[in-house]
C-alpha cells in the first residue's frame, strides 16, 4: 500500500525527452562488387551447375549489366532518401507549426502508455486542449498501514480527508506529468488547457473535477522534487478550478462535487455527449482509458 501511494503520487517527478526534428539516415553505400553479385544471381537463376556454357554467358551478361544496375539502384535510393527527408521535414514543420491533426496524433501516441489517460482533443493557435481521465476516488484503498499500541503491524482505516488528499495529490501528479509530456512532445505549444474527468463518489457519474490553463514557462521553470510538489498545479496555473477546496480551518473539503462548466461551452459539450456506460460499445469519454490503453502502437 505504501508503494502504491508512492507510485500514484510521484508520476510528475519523471522527465520527458523533447521531440526533435527527424533525421533520416543516408542511403547505404553500394559498390560494384555488390552490383556484380546481384547481377550474377539474377542471370544464373535457373541454370544447372553443369550448364557451363550457359553459365559463362550469364556471367558475362552480369559483368555488362552490373555498372548499369549499380547506377540505377544508387539513383533509386537517392530518390527514396530525398522523399523521406522531404516527408520528415513536412511532418516537422506541421508539428512545430501546431497543425491540429499532427499535434494531436503525436501527443496521443505519447499519452498512450500513461497510468492515467490523457487525450488531446484540439489545438487553437499555440494552445493545446487535453481531457484527462483521473482514476475514481473509490478505486483507492480505504485502509493504510499502521502499528498497534504494542508495536505490531496492522491496517488502519484511512480517514476520509486523508483519502481525499491522496486522491488530490495523485490527480495533481498526473496533471503535471501530462503537461510535461505534452510540452516535450509538441514544441510549438506554449500553453495547455486541461480538464479532468472522473466518476463522482456520491453519484458515480462522470463530472469535471479540475480544469485550467498551464503555460510551458510555468511548468518548465517550476521545481519538481517530491510528492508534495504535485499540489502546486493549483497555484501555477491560470483560471484553475478544483472540486477539492480548503475549509476555513485549513482542512480539505470532505466532499467532491462536479465543477460547474456551463460557462465553458466546449467542456460542457464534451460532458453532455459522454455516456457513463462502458458496456455501450460507443467511443465515449467514459471509455477513453480502456480504449487508449488497449490500442498502444507497437512501432513509432
Amino acid at each position: 500500500m505504501q508503494e502504491l501511494r508512492r507510485q500514484t503520487t510521484s508520476v510528475h517527478l519523471q522527465s520527458f525527452t523533447p521531440v526533435h526534428a527527424p533525421v533520416v539516415p543516408g542511403p547505404p553505400q553500394l559498390g560494384l562488387a555488390w552490383a556484380l553479385a546481384e547481377a550474377q544471381a539474377h542471370h544464373l537463376a535457373g541454370l544447372g551447375v553443369f550448364a557451363r556454357t550457359e553459365r559463362a554467358a550469364a556471367k558475362r551478361r552480369a559483368e555488362e549489366d552490373a555498372p548499369v544496375y549499380l547506377a540505377a539502384e544508387q539513383a533509386r535510393l537517392q530518390t527514396v532518401h530525398g522523399r523521406l527527408v522531404a516527408e520528415g521535414d513536412q511532418w516537422w514543420q506541421a508539428l512545430i507549426g501546431n497543425d491540429e491533426e499532427t499535434v494531436c496524433e503525436v501527443v496521443n501516441y505519447a499519452f498512450a502508455d500513461n497510468p492515467v489517460v490523457g487525450c488531446a482533443v484540439g489545438v487553437d493557435g499555440p494552445v493545446l486542449s487535453v481531457v484527462m481521465r483521473q482514476q475514481d476516488m473509490d478505486s483507492l484503498p480505504d485502509q493504510t498501514p499502521g502499528v498497534t499500541s504494542s508495536g505490531r503491524p496492522t491496517l488502519k482505516t484511512l480517514s476520509k480527508r486523508d483519502r481525499t488528499l491522496w486522491w488530490l495529490t495523485s490527480m495533481g501528479s498526473n496533471i503535471i506529468a501530462t503537461l510535461k509530456e505534452a510540452f516535450a512532445t509538441a514544441p510549438g505549444i506554449t500553453a495547455v488547457d486541461l480538464a479532468v474527468l472522473t466518476r463522482l463518489p456520491d453519484t458515480q457519474r462522470l463530472g469535471y473535477v479540475a480544469y485550467g490553463r498551464w503555460t510551458r514557462l510555468a511548468i518548465e521553470t517550476a521545481s519538481w522534487r517530491d510528492t508534495n510538489d504535485a499540489l502546486r498545479f493549483l497555484d501555477i496555473g491560470q483560471d484553475v478550478a478544483c472540486s477539492v477546496t480548503t475549509t476555513a480551518s485549513g482542512n480539505l473539503s470532505s466532499t467532491v462535487r462536479p465543477l460547474d462548466t456551463s460557462r465553458l461551452p466546449g467542456l460542457q459539450s464534451l460532458l453532455d455527449h459522454a455516456h457513463d456506460d462502458a458496456a455501450s460499445g460507443d467511443a465515449t469519454l467514459a471509455g477513453l482509458d480502456t480504449d487508449l490503453r488497449a490500442n498502444v502502437p507497437t512501432d513509432l
